[in-house]
Parts: structure tokens; sequence; C-alpha cells
């Protein structure tokens, strides 16, 4: 553990050194996301505009649903974007022989090896954003329940969205170009970006269990404003763990299956 943490440090350190080497890039990555998150805010000013109140979610409920959804989606950007992005076109080129003949974990190179230090940025303006929505409550907010938020929400939502992301990625060490079925990722991503009670019922229980995006943003957030749910409390870290067992099975199970690029 302390040897693949110094490295982690190590490609940390590196990832800031390029990055800021093009500073106007950094400046592009920030404003381009805040245009991404004022878009997403949008809809939920305009749905709220006409009904004020949807499955028990008024607009400052929705507003701290937005603020933990962008708080999310910028530590995803932070840590993992960058290797997903990349990925395919490191197998295609064959960086994926290179790796495999290293003493190091392959699936540890290839999805932590770069960090998009710029997006720290925009973690703490989220962050920010999530703190102010929090204050605007009709409700007195408990800050207590904020640790639910960073001790179980955030790192589960991290590690769903990882894993789940790592077996749509081992489909290209198969079958070498499927960059497409990124799209495919993404669509199923979508489904956590609302909260679950918009979803009629057999869609919740699909975004609860099977594909369990719904632990993402939504139940973090139903966590931190509604009743305490121990049982959703619970399913966080099972679901993110179960996942992440799945995910390192069948990147294993694609090597099998892998091709050198030089073959």
């Amino acid at each position: 553990m302390i040897k693949y943490l110094k490295l982690y440090v190590s490609f940390f350190k590196a990832s800031l050194m390029s990055d800021l080497e093009y500073r106007l890039n950094v400046v592009t990555k920030i404003f381009t996301d805040i245009l991404w998150y004022a878009a997403q805010a949008s809809v939920f000013e305009v749905l709220f505009h006409h009904a004020p109140n949807i499955a028990g979610w008024d607009l400052p409920s929705a507003r701290v649903f937005m603020a933990t959804l962008f708080l999310v989606d910028a530590t995803w950007m932070v840590l993992f974007h960058e290797n997903f992005e990349r990925l395919a076109s490191k197998i295609r080129k064959g960086e994926l022989d290179i790796i495999l003949a290293k003493p190091i974990d392959s699936q540890f190179m290839l999805t932590m090896q770069k960090q998009n230090t710029s997006y720290v940025i925009n973690m703490m303006l989220t962050f920010a954003y999530l703190i102010f929505t929090l204050t605007q409550l009709t409700e007195p907010f408990v800050w207590w329940r904020l640790i639910i938020l960073f001790a179980v929400g955030l790192p589960c939502a991290t590690l769903i969205c990882y894993s789940s992301r790592l077996m749509f990625a081992t489909l290209s060490v198969i079958y070498t170009n499927a960059e497409s079925i990124n799209y495919l990722w993404f669509q199923i991503y979508r489904l956590g970006m609302r909260p679950d009670p918009f979803y009629p019922k057999w869609l919740r229980i699909i975004v609860l269990t099977i594909v369990p995006v719904g632990f993402v943003v939504s139940v973090p957030t139903r966590l931190m404003l509604y009743e305490m749910d121990w049982a959703l409390l619970a399913g966080g870290p099972i679901a993110a763990l179960i996942l992440f067992l799945i995910a390192r099975k069948c990147w294993f199970a694609s090597l099998t299956y892998y091709s050198s690029a030089s073959s």
C-alpha cells in the first residue's frame, strides 16, 4: 500500500507540473465546466418555476442535489476522467503491452496515472456552492449530516462511477476498438443526474440495485436533507464494494482475451 501511495503521489506531482505548463488550458477547463454547471442547473430552475414541488422536492433541495452532483463530477474529473478518456487509445497503440510488463498492477497504472489537477479549483467552487445552497433551505440544515456526504456519499459515489466505467472499459481490451461504448456509459450515468423519486417505481429499482447510479448523488442528498434511512446509508458502501469487485474480476478476465498490439 505504501508503494502504491508513493507512486500515486508521484503521478499527481507530474500531472500538476504538466497542467501548469499550459495555464490558458487550465482556465479554459474551469470556464467550460462552469458553463456545464449553469446549463444543468438551469433545467431545474425552469422545471420548478412551473411546478413548485416535484415528488417531494422543492427548488432549494433540488439546488442542493445539483451542488452535490457538481462536487461528485469535479472529484471524478480530477481523479479518473483523463485516464479513462485515453484508455482505449493506449490499448490500441500498444501501451498496455509495456504496462503489463511492469511490476505494478495494470489496472492501477492505466486508471490512475494522470490527474486533472486544474479541476481542483472546480472542486473548491462546487463545495462553496454546496454550502451556499444548504444555507438557503426552507428548513434549518443539520450540519453534522454533511459528514454523511464526505465520509460515505462522496467515496461511494466515486467508487461506483469508477467501477461502472471500468466494466465498460474492459470491452476496449477485448475488442481493441470499442471507444463508442463510452457513450453507453454516459447514458447510464445520466440516470444518476436526477433525483430517483422523479422516476417511476421500476426505474427506481434499477438505479438503486442493478445499476446503482442512484447512490452517486440522489441517495447522499436524500440522507442529508430528509429522514435518515439506515438501509440506504448501508446500501451505498455495499453497492460500491460489490461493483468494484465485479469490475476487478472483469478487468482480469478481459486480459485473458487481450492480444498484444505487436502480434
